[in-house]
């Protein structure tokens, strides 16, 4: 059996972050200004090191390369790329409009990457916080309309 991989998060800073990471999770963060914990992540930018243990200094892009069976991935039916990025979000203001391309579209107009999709877990939240998903445009020419005029309620309908 594999022991454990315990991972040293990367953290990342935005303008719109706070520091609930530090209070409520503990964490060492690097200002009053960190937006994400990247937990568990392969990512070229941002790679989580190992920080105990067999592999204690190794990157977990490293072990997904030269220790692929550590995942399962012996044939590398799971691709070349570790599949999975796992973030804690710290947004103590609005994020801005995000759109995620699947797998085809990163595939072909950004460097072979993957696309994302995603899946949310709202750890803790304030009284009134909305999440926005989808949209109601017709069509590109109207979504850009809509947004320029402000119509959040026409462009989204209700806000979950």
């Amino acid at each position: 059996m594999s022991e454990l991989l315990f991972l040293q998060p990367v953290f990342k800073e935005a303008v719109w972050g706070g520091r609930k990471l530090r209070e409520s999770f503990g964490y060492d963060i690097p200002s009053d200004a960190t937006g994400e914990c990247w937990a568990v992540s392969a990512h070229a930018n941002g790679d989580c090191r190992i920080f105990s243990g067999t592999w204690k200094g190794k990157h977990l892009s490293e072990l997904w390369k030269n220790q692929p069976e550590l995942f399962g991935n012996e044939e590398g039916r799971m691709g070349k790329e570790f599949p999975l990025l796992v973030k804690m979000i710290d947004a103590k203001s609005d994020l801005s409009i995000q759109v995620h391309p699947d797998d085809v579209y990163a595939g072909v107009h950004e460097s072979g990457s993957l696309g994302k999709t995603e899946c949310w877990y709202v750890l803790d939240c304030d009284p009134g916080t909305t999440i926005v998903i989808g949209h109601h445009a017709k069509s590109r020419e109207e979504a850009a309309r809509m947004i320029r005029e402000k119509r959040w309620e026409a462009l989204y309908g209700r806000f979950l």
